[in-house]
């Protein structure tokens, strides 16, 4: 078997586990498609195997390149190529979410919500993080002083209410690099997009791609993904151990602080994954507020704790609510 062909069974192996995980063996696949390499080379692998009755594709038009409006013809082209159901949106960026959160996270916020109107709920959302983004993940939460949850890195298999979108969602391409995905397309003599913005060392996730990332020995970046999955399995230990799903304490709209009985540290540990679950993520100043608003019981909800475009947290006592 070639390389290229061991890849395809390694990432068929990988998204039919997390599909049984989630027991969305037969449910719809939608694959956000950017034209970029590792979604080109997603759509190619899912698009020649069993998983091309059941997929479909988005993509998400920014409209903030002058080429825009060729990536989307481009991707319309391949999905037509290999007869897979094809739909593009065009989405305009808020000047305020822009200004709270930044370009690329405002972009990917907007991209994740126009995707995810197109889905049912029992539908699937499938992306293309590979390895090398998750070895970029880990890094930047290392030098924000992340803690074992956040060293857990990107999770490759999340059921809807685990999913700040409400869409479970399977990432089959974390194990594998980007080096093996170019490598693939080369050998189907497949072409991709090369975004210009990926070279803008001014934001964050591109400094440690072009600065970082290649400096670092390759087994140093192995040990560091080999922690990462061991993170992520301590914490799942840890919940057990600490009955962190406990359904008095917890539910899928709701969080209930359990009072100045408890420790502080496990209530911390307990709604930070409550947090995680939701796909939610608090900067730590908010987190810290939101921890001392609970433990006092101090919060009215009269307005919103903390917005951003596709949920809100709303603080009343010691209850946390979340609404989409």
């Amino acid at each position: 078997m070639d390389a290229g062909a061991d890849l395809q069974s390694r990432v068929l192996a990988t998204l039919r586990s997390q599909l049984r995980q989630l027991a969305a063996n037969d449910r719809p696949l939608w694959l956000g498609l950017s034209g970029g390499a590792d979604s080109v080379a997603l759509l190619l692998m899912l698009a020649n195997s069993p998983f091309l009755k059941q997929l479909r594709v988005f993509h998400i038009n920014h409209q903030l390149h002058t080429d825009s409006a060729h990536w989307q013809g481009f991707c319309e082209a391949l999905c037509e190529r290999v007869s897979v159901p094809f739909v593009a949106q065009k989405v305009t960026l808020d000047g305020a979410s822009q200004k709270r959160m930044g370009l690329e996270a405002a972009a990917r916020e907007a991209r994740y919500l126009a995707g995810v109107s197109l889905m049912k709920d029992d539908h699937v959302l499938v992306t293309a993080h590979h390895a090398d983004d998750q070895l970029e993940t880990l890094l930047m939460r290392l030098e924000r002083g992340a803690d074992l949850v956040g060293l857990g890195g990107m999770r490759a298999c999340l059921a809807s209410g685990e999913s700040a979108w409400g869409r479970a969602h399977v990432r089959p391409l974390l194990a594998a690099k980007k080096s093996e995905l170019e490598a693939y397309l080369d050998s189907s003599g497949q072409s991709w997009i090369e975004d210009p913005s990926n070279s803008d060392t001014g934001l964050k996730r591109n400094y440690y791609r072009h600065h970082v990332v290649p400096q670092l020995p390759q087994a140093l970046a192995n040990q560091l993904l080999e922690a990462a999955t061991k993170a992520t399995q301590s914490v799942g230990l840890l919940e057990h151990q600490l009955g962190v799903e406990s359904a008095d304490v917890e539910s899928a709209d709701h969080y209930l602080w359990p009072g100045p009985s408890a420790p502080t540290a496990l209530a911390s540990f307990r709604l930070k994954r409550w947090l995680g679950r939701q796909g939610v993520g608090l900067p730590k100043s908010r987190f810290n507020e939101l921890l001392r608003q609970l433990e006092l019981g101090t919060g009215r909800g009269q307005s919103a704790f903390f917005s951003a475009p596709s949920y809100a947290l709303w603080v009343k006592g010691r209850r946390l609510s979340i609404k989409r």
